[in-house]
């Protein structure tokens, strides 16, 4: 059979969910969970441990909202504003990578942001990645092609990076590019076209690669499968997310109207997104941060839990309604990963939980 209709039936397959999936492909049942309230459990009893580390921000560095923080060894890297800020396990600021400026050596803005091994690659134009190592040392531009690529996954030790392209007019041709800088080596093309929408919305976590070294792995958000990149750059289904009534299809963003902008529509449906796996175990919240509840499926037991996490007692003033919602994982896939708002104090805390 031709390569592209071997692809073309996978991708089918995965995101319609109607059938046959492989052998080693997850089904997880979220169908009916969503019926009842999560329950509540406490973190001290559930977790081997719990780190508070309050982040200590001065006059030259304030953050107002994180948008991604990667731990790796005994430094965390906090995405804000901008700028990417590496802070030791205690909280004290240390350096930035990069810095935002128009030098050979600097970034125009952050548009992505992705580990890979010791290094990070941060996206700040369409076609363009800077590299930086740990220590902040700028390493070298690279080039990817001009094909509307948004999220970007540096694929784990190889020098492949898989591009990926939101279909944000309903019919764009080509879904995921495999590329080595400037150089596609291979693309998959969308399955389906819709009618160009009225309004074109972004997203977060449009397309999100799984967090730590444990699996190579990605879901993109209205796509009910998770996705497995193998050794030999091949797409395969990993998991399958079955939501039965509660599933938001792709198609209502294409229908989108000033209404449905103005009420925040997205924020109340039930959209999965997912940090990654530790152990047997994968993790999912949900896109809107309105809803702190926490999914995680355990593979080998075939048991799904769906649970709010609540604060021991600290001496940080949260707020009420927060609870711990695991957004990120370590890069060695020890730790979940959230932060909170004080509010007495203007600096974010960071909570690293080992489950």
């Amino acid at each position: 059979m031709n390569k592209w209709l071997i692809i073309f039936a996978i991708l089918l397959t995965a995101c319609t969910g109607t059938s046959e999936k492989s052998e080693e492909c997850i089904t997880i049942d979220l169908a009916t969970v969503f019926d009842h309230q999560p329950q509540e459990v406490a973190l001290k009893k559930w977790a081997k441990s719990i780190q508070f580390i309050p982040l200590q921000t001065n006059d030259s560095i304030l953050i107002k909202y994180i948008s991604r923080i990667i731990k790796h060894g005994d430094k965390l890297l906090v995405q804000h504003d901008n700028r990417a800020s590496v802070f030791d396990l205690a909280g004290k600021y240390l350096y930035d990578i990069g810095k935002q400026g128009g030098g050979p050596d600097e970034f125009s803005r952050i548009s992505g942001l992705e580990p890979h091994d010791h290094l990070i690659y941060i996206k700040d134009s369409p076609t363009r990645i800077k590299i930086y190592d740990w220590q902040g040392k700028f390493h070298q531009t690279i080039q990817i092609p001009d094909k509307n690529i948004r999220g970007f996954y540096p694929l784990p030790k190889t020098n492949v990076i898989l591009g990926h392209v939101p279909n944000l007019s309903g019919n764009a041709p080509i879904r995921f590019y495999f590329c080595q800088d400037i150089v596609i080596s291979d693309s998959i093309p969308y399955y389906k076209s819709y009618t160009e929408p009225p309004f074109v919305m972004t997203f977060t976590y449009e397309f999100r690669p799984f967090d730590g070294n444990k699996i190579a792995a990605f879901k993109e958000l209205f796509c009910d499968t998770i996705f497995k990149v193998s050794n030999d750059m091949k797409l395969t289904p990993y998991a399958v997310l079955d939501l039965g009534k509660y599933r938001t299809p792709e198609e209502l963003r294409y229908n989108i109207t000033i209404d449905d902008i103005k009420n925040d529509l997205f924020r109340t449906k039930t959209i999965p997104v997912i940090p990654g796996q530790i152990g047997d175990r994968l993790y999912m919240h949900n896109f809107s941060d309105k809803d702190t509840y926490t999914l995680y499926y355990d593979i080998a037991e075939k048991q799904l839990a769906y649970v709010q996490f609540i604060y021991p007692e600290n001496s940080f003033e949260l707020p009420e309604e927060a609870y711990f919602t695991p957004k990120y994982i370590s890069n060695d896939n020890r730790y979940l990963i959230d932060w909170e708002q004080p509010e007495n104090d203007n600096n974010p805390v960071l909570i690293l939980v080992e489950p």
